[in-house]
């Protein structure tokens, strides 16, 4: 009876609290709103709240199969759902012919997804495979928005499909149902009893448990681990797949755009708050979440307040859990440590004449490329030049965050757009001067991001970057909205001009706008590698590499999270106020997470342990979609981004930059042998065990990963063949 009863105790305690907060309470007649929310509105959530359940339990059953956080997981239901809907209002497919096609073509895509992009990652970190999944995002992502141009030519509308079901219909208060709502609760139901059955009476069930339990240890003992993972990803495909199409019957699905983030979202909630592991407490969390949403909806016209009830869920739910997400969160740890953020050039190589030669020549080429692209993009092209510096700005700030101290964020862009609106706020409102808008712009995304950053305190990995994510909804939708916030945007109509520097300096034209982006990011990088180098940088390393191992050091790692996040927050806010003086206004759309999960891509793309690595991101995400012979960026770069990010996480761990540094030491092969050098710095094999300076591995074997410094010298004897040589 305990479980009951505490359910009735929970059911009625958000009743309460949403009649109060949006409504009146009945009886004692308590509450911010007019009349209280009819009992209809409660019941359509609860129905549409089921449909986020589905989704749930697919992320559930692929994070018992792989330990990693399917952020695809929507997309996967989505390509199959608007393909079949498309077939339904296009072509006149019966619902059922249409449902089942969906459902088949589901399981075929999980099972491709698992086979090609998964199971290559198996060895690899949870953490990488998590990143993998923001990536097959994307490219779903891609394919949701051309499927129905591809099938039916422009059909680009947001529909609500009739069904078989649409003509019964029946009253709940002042809410009218209709036969749709009973058979999503009927079908739901039945998932949950076929689900028991699929995972307690079958093979595969069995196997899918004890995969759950010890993955290597199933696998071991002989058990179809593989074919059983295949078989769980296309499952988990065809249920997001049927709540989707479903969805369509009672709210309707946008055609032409992209509906998974947010379905994922709140999904996403639903399987956190079940600690990825109960269906059936994740079903009363989704139907507890689609509650919540109706009822802002309904009292408020629009969903953007359920992105901030979210997000403060969310972060009180991992503060209760956090005993289990610290202990779960060190499978994915680590994910990107082999990616060598420093990778100095051997000490005996650096003085060469040639190699000097060669160094200064890269910096005179890439500075001159850098500072004419106004000149040799085009007419027309001048503002990406000063977008592509803010972007580059964004991402050496996740290096610090991400790269540096582990922490991954996938709403980084809503420190940006704290930093747009108050830009904007301060321009249009007080005509601030410039240089103390960047000041007051870079405390408030400092001040935001230590708040944001508090779960890192007992969190990290993946399951910090769902916080992150629910961040980046709550600040588009809440904190950039005129409705809540009217003081955090320009007035309206009004117009964020550009800064005239010393009194005569303008910088109206995108060509000097560009070169003043392009000083604060070369201050940017500056600071960044300052950081790295000190102290305080080492021992954020460390604390990422072995956070035990840390502690024992005395590293004070709560402390190094928390300002690092605060810095972090600080130069992407700064890079926001640029952002709102170089558009000339502050869009809440232009602040969102799909921005932000593109800004992650795209210095994971890079190298996210490296300042070059996020410059390398900025230009290829900007400048690949925009060649002559490419058209639609938007498109283009959802392709680009998606397939460059599973490419680099497949070929080059390390991003672009270790392709770079490769190329590198290569040419120093070649000059040391022409040289009779000796240098065993640049071996294959031995390059990451001598950095100069740089943290110390004491080996995969032992308990005390990475702590403290070392300066090594050069090989004996390599000093007197350098003299030899002509230095």
């Amino acid at each position: 009876m305990t479980y009951p009863l505490a359910g009735l105790g929970a059911a009625f305690a958000l009743y309460a609290c949403l009649q109060i907060l949006f409504g009146r309470l009945p009886l004692l007649d308590l509450g911010f709103g007019r009349a209280p929310v009819p009992a209809g509105i409660f019941a359509y959530g609860a129905v549409v709240g089921s449909l986020y359940a589905l989704v749930a339990f697919g992320l559930i059953l692929t994070y018992r199969a792989n330990r990693a956080i399917n952020f695809a997981q929507a997309g996967m239901g989505a390509v199959p759902a608007v393909g079949a809907l498309v077939l339904v209002f296009a072509r006149g497919w019966p619902f059922f012919a249409a449902l089942a096609a969906a459902v088949v073509v589901a399981l075929a895509l999980g099972a491709v997804i698992e086979r090609q992009v998964i199971r290559p990652f198996e060895h690899s970190p949870r953490l990488v495979v998590s990143v993998a999944t923001i990536g097959l995002s994307l490219l779903l992502a891609f394919f949701e928005i051309k499927v129905p141009g591809w099938l039916a030519g422009d059909l680009l509308t947001s529909v609500r499909l009739d069904t078989p079901f649409s003509t019964f219909t029946f009253d709940i208060g002042e809410v009218r149902f209709t036969g749709d709502a009973l058979f999503t609760v009927v079908v739901v139901i039945l998932t949950m009893v076929w689900l028991r059955w699929f995972l307690l009476r079958t093979s595969v069930g069995l196997t899918a448990r004890a995969m759950a339990e010890n993955g290597d240890r199933a696998a071991g003992l002989g058990l179809a681990v593989r074919g059983t993972s295949m078989t769980i990803w296309g499952v988990a495909a065809a249920l997001s797949t049927i709540g989707i199409f479903l969805r369509a019957g009672l709210v309707g699905v946008p055609i032409g755009s992209s509906i998974g983030p947010a379905v994922l979202l709140l999904g996403l909630i639903a399987a956190v708050i079940a600690r990825m592991d109960s269906f059936a407490v994740a079903l009363v969390a989704a139907v507890g979440i689609g509650v919540v949403d109706q009822v802002v909806v309904f009292s408020t016209r629009n969903s953007a307040a359920t992105y901030a009830v979210m997000f403060a869920v969310l972060v009180t739910v991992l503060f209760f859990q956090r005993n289990l997400w610290q202990h779960r969160s060190g499978d994915d740890a680590g994910g990107f440590q082999s990616s060598d953020d420093s990778a100095p050039m051997p000490r005996i190589m650096r003085g060469l004449p040639e190699v000097r030669a060669l160094r200064t020549a890269g910096w005179v080429l890439g500075i001159a490329i850098t500072v004419s692209a106004p000149w040799w993009l085009g007419p027309g092209r001048e503002s990406l030049a000063g977008r592509f510096a803010i972007l580059a700005m964004v991402g050496v700030s996740l290096v610090m965050l991400t790269g540096w101290a582990g922490q991954v964020s996938l709403g980084q862009f809503g420190f940006v757009g704290v930093g747009a609106g108050v830009a904007g706020s301060l321009v249009t409102r007080f005509d601030t001067d410039f240089f103390v808008v960047l000041v007051i712009a870079a405390a408030a995304g400092a001040l935001l991001a230590v708040l944001v950053g508090l779960p890192a305190l007992w969190t990290r990995g993946m399951f910090l970057a769902v916080t992150t994510l629910a961040f980046g909804f709550a600040v588009q939708f809440v904190l950039l909205n005129r409705d809540y916030v009217p003081w955090l945007l320009p007035e309206r109509g009004a117009f964020v001009e550009r800064p005239v520097l010393f009194g005569s300096l303008s910088t109206a034209d995108d060509r000097t706008f560009y070169w003043l982006t392009l000083l604060f990011l070369a201050a940017t990088i500056g600071f960044a590698r300052a950081l790295r180098r000190s102290h305080a940088g080492q021992k954020l390393i460390a604390a990422r590499d072995n956070p035990l191992a840390a502690k024992a050091f005395a590293i004070e790692i709560n402390r190094a999270r928390l300002v690092t996040f605060a810095v972090s927050g600080g130069i992407a806010a700064i890079a926001g106020a640029l952002l709102a003086y170089q558009r000339g206004s502050v869009d809440a759309s232009g602040y969102g997470p799909l921005q932000s999960v593109d800004v992650f891509v795209m210095t994971v793309i890079g190298g996210i342990s490296s300042v070059g690595g996020a410059i390398a991101g900025a230009v290829v995400v900007l400048l690949v979609p925009v060649l002559p012979w490419l058209e639609n960026f938007d498109e283009v770069q959802l392709l680009t981004t998606s397939l460059g990010l599973l490419f680099v996480l497949s070929v080059l761990p390390g991003g672009l930059m270790d392709a770079f540094h490769q190329v590198r030491d290569s040419l120093l092969r070649v000059i040391a042998r022409r040289r009779g050098l000796s240098v065993p710095e640049l071996s294959r094999g031995d390059r990451d065990s001598v950095e100069v300076p740089d943290v110390v591995s004491l080996g995969a074997d032992t308990d005390l990963g990475v702590i403290g410094t070392v300066e090594r010298d050069p090989p004996e004897g390599s000093e007197r063949e350098l003299e030899r040589s002509g230095r």
